[in-house]
């Protein structure tokens, strides 16, 4: 009885593996700079960051994207959100000029 109870298991957790492959969707590129990092708040609500300041938001889980400002011209390596107002994004600025970070 064991054996068939944990083959019943196995074929539902299989089952379902393959139905949750079958909901994912193509979206067109948000944009054409490499992005780094992705963040969501849930199904709705995220941002990606990347290359030279990149910063995008989406409210409808990616569909579409709207730039945000992010005040920087490097890379933006790391983002987090608190809420749709609060968070970090972390960027790396070497000044030439002193060979300084």
């Amino acid at each position: 009885m064991n054996k068939y109870v944990l083959l019943f298991v196995a074929l539902v957790q299989f089952s379902f593996r393959l139905d949750a492959q079958n909901h994912w969707r193509v979206l067109p590129p948000a944009t054409d700079k490499t992005l780094y990092r992705l963040f969501f708040l849930d199904s709705l609500r995220g941002w990606v960051a990347g290359f030279d300041g990149t910063i995008l938001r989406t409210t409808n889980g990616g569909l579409t994207w709207q730039t945000q400002n992010s005040g920087v011209t490097s890379d933006v390596h790391e983002i987090f959100m608190l809420n749709d107002r609060f968070g970090w994004a972390l960027t790396f600025e070497h000044f030439v000029d002193t060979a300084t970070w």
